[in-house]
């Protein structure tokens, strides 16, 4: 990788990264069972025309799985893991961001993984529609040329009206065991018939 690597680490998954180990909704555990077979049947898929999801959105409170999940996604799929070190990339000056966010997207275009952006919510100003639409237009690159999963945390709501939303192909919320008042996660979930029909 070049010589702005220091924007990710790679962590070890380990033998406990199995979607067995996973304690979630069904539909969650549906979904990313689909998105673990997207992963490791990619070539096939594309062959037949299948437009694969390339940027999840795991959103919900600390605690709940949403980072277990995405080493669970490396994990299954045996693709490196990386998270992505926001607090080096996300900077006070806007410009320096935006060009630290496409050193970032070409050290993901060098190397095929699961790159998790923990947290999202704690280091974009959402307000800054400058650096969001910069993050959403990488994305939606990733989406048409790329060959990575990227994976973005936050808490409810935090896309919902922005540009981003729109670069973001699968959101999943995850609740507290438990929790009061909960919904069942809306997933998008496809069919089968998205793969075999």
């Amino acid at each position: 990788m070049g010589t702005n690597h220091n924007f990710l680490t790679r962590l070890e998954t380990g033998r406990y990264a199995k979607i067995g180990n996973l304690v979630l909704k069904s539909k969650n555990l549906e979904l990313l069972e689909a998105v673990i077979y997207e992963q490791t049947h990619m070539e096939e898929l594309q062959d037949k025309g299948i437009t694969l999801r390339k940027t999840l959105l795991l959103q919900g409170a600390h605690g709940n799985g949403r980072c277990f999940s995405a080493m669970v996604i490396a994990g299954e799929t045996k693709l490196p893991f990386f998270r992505v070190r926001t607090s080096l990339i996300f900077k006070e000056d806007i410009d320096e961001t935006i060009d630290n966010l496409y050193t970032l997207f070409s050290l993901i275009d060098e190397e095929r993984g699961v790159y998790l952006i923990d947290d999202i919510d704690t280091v974009l100003d959402i307000k800054n529609g400058k650096v969001a639409d910069t993050l959403a237009d990488l994305l939606k690159e990733n989406r048409d040329y790329g060959s990575s999963l990227i994976i973005l945390t936050s808490r409810p709501g935090f896309v919902s009206n922005d540009s981003l939303s729109i670069a973001i192909d699968q959101t999943v919320t995850y609740y507290i065991p438990g929790q009061r008042g909960h919904k069942e996660t809306v997933c998008d979930l496809s069919s089968p018939s998205r793969y075999f029909g």
